[in-house]
């Protein structure tokens, strides 16, 4: 109950044909990105601390920046692959 809804959703309403190469190639490449923008995250080696800004306030989150130790900002990111 403590989870902060990202208002992430998937719409399912889109269908890929197996003979349409440039829907597929268009689809992996989409996957293939990185899922965050490297430009948005700093390293502090010294703190072992990564810190995530984004351009703009986000009035959802109430922050434009989020701070994590190095370990728990992997679990982050890698979390939507864990099933």
């Amino acid at each position: 109950m403590c989870w902060k809804n990202s208002c992430f959703s998937i719409d399912n309403s889109v269908r890929i044909f197996g003979s349409n190469d440039k829907a597929k190639e268009n689809l992996a490449q989409y996957i293939a990105r990185c899922p965050v923008s490297l430009e948005k995250i700093k390293y502090e080696p010294f703190h072992g601390k990564v810190l995530f800004k984004t351009p703009k306030y986000n009035d959802y989150f109430k922050e434009d920046f989020r701070t994590f130790n190095a370990l728990d900002f992997i679990a982050e990111v890698m979390a939507p692959l864990r099933v």
